[in-house]
């Protein structure tokens, strides 16, 4: 079995995920790729953090039309700070030792990934995947991550809540299936 475990805030989801997703998918032949929300993300501030039950709503309404993609709350449901470490722990303990783990992530993880939580014990757990994304250069690392090639969708999750703020149209950056519930809630 080979699973990959996408973490972030999802805030919100956007069609630049789903690319990454179904990239990853695809490249890395996984058989399941789990969307991970993060409760509080550790490094970043979670002043603009929409609410979790809202992010995981989006998040699955998102997901209806992909069978092999689905959200765990694991983040969620734990509370607190979302440390990578132990939601590869949680997933180690539930597909066992001989699935091999791909963990997903943007290239801006790569600036900051030295302060992530016992990093060193990440890269036993999974394989690091990292993909391309706008306004980020690959920077060398002594870490053992992997390049996924992916033609990254200039979109971002903060650049969509300016615009929702502003009341502009996030058609074609977003899943269809959550368009209009973003515009309500934006609307409040």
């Amino acid at each position: 079995m080979r699973i990959g475990v996408f973490g972030g805030s999802f805030n919100p989801v956007h069609c630049g995920h789903l690319a990454l997703a179904e990239s990853a998918f695809s490249q890395l032949n996984l058989s399941h790729v789990y969307f991970v929300p993060s409760f509080q993300p550790p490094l970043k501030s979670d002043k603009d953090l929409l609410p979790a039950s809202f992010r995981v709503q989006l998040l699955k309404k998102s997901l209806k039309t992909y069978p092999d993609f689905s959200v765990s709350t694991c983040e969620i449901d734990r509370g607190g700070k979302s440390y990578t470490v132990d939601t590869l722990n949680f997933f180690r303990r539930k597909v066992g030792k001989n699935a091999k783990i791909y963990f997903l992530a943007g290239l801006d993880s790569l600036k900051n990934l030295s302060q992530w939580k016992s990093v060193e014990k990440i890269f036993k757990l999974c394989n690091f995947v990292v993909a391309s994304r706008p306004g980020f250069q690959w920077e060398n690392t002594h870490f053992p991550v992997l390049q996924l090639p992916f033609e990254a969708l200039d979109v971002s999750s903060s650049g969509l809540r300016k615009r929702l703020r502003a009341k502009k149209s996030v058609q074609d950056l977003v899943p269809k299936a959550i368009a209009a519930d973003l515009k309500k809630y934006f609307s409040k």
